[in-house]
């Protein structure tokens, strides 16, 4: 599983990116994880809001901050 978190710095980006790390890393370590900013592949991807979360190459939230608990969920509702 690859889950790919778009933002740009912001605290909400920021709470969410290290949300998912944290839960990723606890439901399994072979999750990989990127953090970009690429503006090209938002557009791509259709992405206007951040934070925004890719798993596998499909757009599954846009514009909201997670804790670690829901992280946790939104990993497992796509493995």
């Amino acid at each position: 599983m690859t889950i790919t978190i778009f933002g740009d710095s912001c605290p909400s980006c920021n709470k969410t990116i290290e949300s998912i790390k944290t839960a990723a890393q606890q439901i399994d370590a072979n999750i990989t994880i990127n953090v970009s900013e690429d503006i090209m592949q938002m557009v791509r991807l259709n992405i206007f809001q951040t934070p925004a979360i890719v798993i596998d190459n499909e757009v599954v939230s846009l514009g909201k901050s997670f804790n670690i608990d829901e992280a946790k969920k939104l990993i497992l509702k796509h493995i």
